[in-house]
């Protein structure tokens, strides 16, 4: 058996020793072939796990983890693992040299390298899975692929496992690499290829999100992706559906992420700010656009905030903008900072280019914006906890802490804020000084956490309240904040990371700071400060944000901003109610019968039926009209005796179609889940999901009209009938005896 050890060199593999076992595992050939048959699960048997004889157990997807000696923490590698079968007994297999150093529970492996082991380790595992409908019921090898860089540059180029190139000067047509790791971040960026037919192509181009902010107006991106869904969603859902570099949390970056990739002594006239000794893939310009518009803009995650006189101190970076929710941040590396233009606004609609990112320093993509509150909580203890350097809560009464636990906000399961101790107090720093000391926090695993940044300016002001003039604010909860210099004005100016985005000229660069003024008056205020200024720095650590989830009121379902993913949303049905047609079968090629609504779970099995014009004249034809309820209507036109309403659902029930006997006819506001808000004009709706309901006539004056179940409040007479009709989808009062299409539901719905 070899001796396993780490040299000082970040690209180094360890070789796992031939043959280590640990209570049944394989042999360092079975982790590294995967050349094993699955035998399917024998029916009605024995479902213990086995695989054909003489083989070895198949080989899992790598799954991998690259981290910085900076800040030698506890990584946490989640094990291969997927949502089909049943996953159970993970087992670590090897090197038995390095075991004592990981723990694992379920899939959830820990490694806590020293700061000596700078290279690369590939731990060894089994697993069973039973009743998986690719691997049957077996046994699984897989390998997790861990990797630990050096401090001597910020980036290191990584292969398709995440493991460091061995020539970090490698060039790109030599040798390319698909991932590189970012050590101020923590994270790890995808690096586009030269190839057209892949997912992953630099000239690609996407909507934002799940492509539905658009209109008639908008473009169609360019891609490999699946049916065309050029859009982030769908490229983020293929990134982690391939474990890119081997991992499965891929996402589009906070524009402040993106951001920092931008770097000015890159830029040329054909160059773009970046680092393109890591990132040659960046592009510069359109190729030929004309000049306003020739630069490419890279999507970020984060949506841009709406216009709010009142907020807009406080609205996460733009300041006096109007910005809708359909607007998202870009950055522009060819403009690189060039007169503070390197962040910029596009409609979601629009088609940019994409860089992917996992890991982080654990900022939300679209943080919550905090104002200051109206006034100190009176009961400060359960707001505030005090803690020692480890981490560890100690009574209020406690006379020293290094660190406040804020426990005001719901939607962030845990908020801790850093107090300067001793010399550090008068600490000041510039914002090009800053990383330094977030890697020192992180390094030194400050309070017990690994995760400090600096914190925006809406965080830090949220550490204020408001005085008794609107406006007007003041530092809070000094008791707890100790560091704050009281009665010592100019002394408790407090930077954050948020640059100030707007006409800054190439020679300063500013950002938002939190003045908390003395201390003790009102007199605290946010402003903004060039970049080469000294003020002092408060670091937060926060867990991942939680969104509070929205509970839709009984009864009234709102029409949704966005629409969803058509086969996302939908599931489409054949006549029997169970057999599913593909989402990329055409209508006409194989029409369903019914539409299975996926939107809403906690309301039951909601079921929408479908119009057929095939073989002539029947029942759910799409040109059938019908009266409301029991009224009649000599222009109704349909195949039944009584073309209204109540003989139509009676005969649906009696034929009982898709397997259903509660057809019924839907709300308005059931009807109008059917329609999405205008994403441009967002002023009125418009129909939506059309790739589901491609029955659906919704010409401007040929727009098919449904009936409602709901009758209009104080006029026994009338009914809502809901046009859907491409230039307003809207709901209108008809009389009960005018003829209108049907389209039933089945399930309880919002009934």
């Amino acid at each position: 058996m070899t001796k396993t050890s780490f040299l000082p060199i970040a690209a180094l593999t360890l070789a796992v020793m031939a043959g280590c076992n640990s209570g049944g595992g394989g042999t360092d050939a079975t982790a590294s072939s995967g050349v094993g048959k699955v035998t399917p699960p024998a029916s009605g048997g024995d479902s213990s796990p086995t695989t054909s004889p003489g083989t070895a157990a198949s080989q899992l997807p790598t799954v991998a983890m690259v981290a910085s000696m900076d800040t030698p923490q506890t990584i946490h590698v989640e094990l291969y693992k997927d949502a089909q079968g049943t996953w159970r007994n993970w087992r670590l297999l090897g090197p038995q040299a390095l075991l004592p150093q990981v723990t694992l529970t379920q899939n959830q492996l820990q490694w806590v390298p020293t700061s000596t082991q700078v290279g690369s380790l590939d731990i060894q595992y089994s697993v069973e899975v039973v009743g998986h409908p690719q691997y049957g019921t077996t046994t699984l090898n897989g390998v997790a692929s861990l990797h630990l860089v050096g401090n001597d540059s910020r980036y290191a180029k990584l292969d398709a496992r995440s493991k460091p190139l061995p020539d970090q000067t490698a060039q790109y047509e030599a040798e390319p690499w698909p991932c590189v790791f970012d050590r101020e971040q923590n994270a790890v960026w995808l690096v586009n290829n030269n190839d057209a037919k892949s997912p992953f192509y630099r000239h690609a181009t996407y909507r934002w999100g799940n492509g539905n902010y658009h209109s008639a107006e908008s473009v169609v991106g360019k891609c490999a992706l699946d049916n065309n869904e050029c859009d982030t969603d769908t490229l983020v859902e293929t990134a982690n559906r391939q474990r890119v570099c081997g991992y499965s949390d891929w996402r589009l970056p906070s524009y402040r992420e993106l951001d920092s990739l931008v770097n000015m002594e890159w830029r040329g006239p054909t160059q773009p700010a970046i680092d393109t000794r890591y990132f040659p893939d960046t592009l510069y310009q359109q190729e030929g656009e004309f000049q306003a518009a020739q630069y490419v803009n890279y999507w970020s995650g984060t949506t841009a905030p709406p216009d709010d006189e009142l907020a807009n101190q406080f609205n996460d970076g733009y300041v006096g903008g109007t910005f809708p929710r359909y607007n998202a941040f870009t950055v522009i590396f060819g403009l690189g900072r060039k007169n503070g233009r390197y962040v910029e606004v596009r409609h979601k609609g629009n088609v940019q280019s994409v860089r992917l990112v996992r890991g982080g320093r654990g900022e939300p993509v679209n943080p919550p914006v905090y104002r200051p509150e109206q006034a100190e909580r009176p009961a400060v203890m359960e707001s505030f906890v005090k803690l020692d350097e480890t981490g560890k809560a100690l009574p209020g009464t406690a006379g020293q802490w290094a660190c406040i636990e804020d426990k005001r906000y719901t939607d962030r399961p845990r908020t801790l804020w850093q107090l300067q101790q001793g010399a550090g107090r008068d600490q000041l720093v510039t914002q090009d000084e800053l990383v330094e000391i977030v890697v020192a926090a992180n390094r030194e695993h400050r309070c017990g956490r690994s995760d400090w940044r600096m914190p925006t300016q809406t965080e830090l002001a949220s550490l204020l309240v408001k005085d008794t003039v609107p406006q007007v604010f003041r530092a809070a909860y000094v008791s707890y904040f100790h560091d704050l210099n009281v009665d010592q004005e100019g002394t408790n100016i407090f930077w954050s990371n948020i640059p100030k985005l707007g006409d800054v000229t190439q020679l300063y660069r500013q950002f938002f700071a939190v003045d908390f003024g003395n201390a003790s008056t009102s007199n605290a205020r946010i402003r903004w400060e060039n970049a080469n200024q000294r003020f002092r720095v408060r670091l937060i650590a926060t867990d991942e944000y939680q969104p509070a989830a929205t509970v839709a009121v009984l009864g009234t379902p709102i029409p949704e901003e966005v629409a969803r993913k058509d086969r996302l949303a939908f599931r489409r049905l054949a006549a029997d109610g169970k057999t599913v047609i593909p989402a990329n079968k055409a209508w006409g090629a194989q029409p369903w019968h019914c539409a299975e609504d996926l939107r809403y779970p906690t309301r039951g099995r909601l079921l929408w039926a479908m119009k057929q014009s095939v073989g002539g004249p029947n029942l759910h034809h799409p040109m059938e009209r019908f009266a409301w309820g029991s009224t009649t209507n000599p222009h109704a036109n349909c195949s039944l005796r009584s073309c209204n309403v109540d003989s139509y659902i009676a005969e649906v029930n009696r034929r009982g179609l898709c397997g259903r006997h509660d057809w019924r006819l839907p709300t308005v506001a059931e009807l109008r889940t059917l329609t999405v808000k205008d994403t441009l004009l967002g002023l009125t709706y418009r129909p939506a999901y059309l790739a589901t309901f491609p029955d659906f006539a919704t010409g401007d004056h040929t727009a098919d009209r449904f009936w409602s179940a709901s009758e209009v409040p104080g006029n026994p007479l009338q009914a809502y009938s809901l046009a859907f009709n491409q230039a307003g989808a809207v709901p209108t009062a008809s009389n009960k005896t005018d003829v209108a299409a049907v389209r039933l539901v089945a399930g309880e719905g919002w009934r």
